[in-house]
């Protein structure tokens, strides 16, 4: 049976570092979601 594991990242004023942060969960997992919560 094959897993499947979604990372969730709620962000508050990350512009600056989170696309690096993204990148490297999109190599090791399957789905990467960023909540913007307003910043």
């Amino acid at each position: 049976m094959n897993k499947e594991i979604a990372v969730l990242i709620p962000a508050h004023n990350e512009e600056k570092t989170i696309g690096e942060l993204v990148s490297e969960l999109k190599k090791r997992f399957g789905t990467v979601v960023v909540v913007d919560d307003g910043s």
